[in-house]
């Protein structure tokens, strides 16, 4: 039987280091990316002659000196001080006028009636939307409803009309919201 002969310590470490040295890196990078120059360094095989002569090449840093200053204990510590930011409200946007809100017809559903009213800017931008029937015949409809009212409304508001993805688990009270709605539009 033929004897292995034993691996050196460095060869069996220097993987590793070279792999924690790019992840330090890596993630020196990722903070800091204005940081880094263009240039790199190859490590070479410095600890054991058998490695390979170029592993990876790693960004080189950019260092600044910073000048040392002496310090006296007894001083009181420097205080940094802000200037205070001016408080001054953002621009004003004028907002479209908000028409009345008009109710849309209740559209029945397999699970009961589903009914929007909206409002609508002169240019027919929904700018408010509010459920007026959903279905409540069961608990299981009523907390399908109170989940899925909010991410309607907030969908609408989005659009600013009735092309929404409807709620996944709320298919049928979704669709009932969204032919309301444009029913609301198609005659405003």
């Amino acid at each position: 039987m033929k004897q292995q002969t034993p691996v050196s310590l460095a060869r069996r470490v220097w993987p590793a280091l070279a792999v924690a040295g790019a992840s330090a890196a890596f993630v020196s990078a990722l903070d800091h990316p204005t940081q880094f120059a263009t240039d790199t360094v190859s490590l070479t095989g410095a600890v054991d002659p058998n490695t390979p002569a170029t592993l990876l090449s790693v960004p080189v840093l950019e260092t600044t000196t910073v000048a040392s200053v002496p310090v006296d204990p007894a001083a009181p510590a420097p205080v940094a001080t802000v200037p205070p930011v001016p408080a001054t409200a953002p621009p004003a946007v004028a907002a479209p006028a908000c028409g009345a809100p008009i109710a849309g017809p209740a559209v029945n559903t397999r699970w009961g009636p589903v009914q929007v009213q909206a409002s609508l800017t002169p240019d027919r931008v929904v700018c408010d939307v509010s459920a007026l029937q959903t279905p409540n015949s069961h608990n299981r409809s009523v907390r399908i409803n109170n989940y899925a009212k909010p991410i309607l409304h907030d969908r609408v508001l989005s659009a600013g009309n009735a092309r929404i993805n409807g709620v996944s688990g709320a298919t049928i009270t979704s669709r009932g919201y969204v032919a309301s709605l444009q029913y609301i539009l198609d005659h405003a």
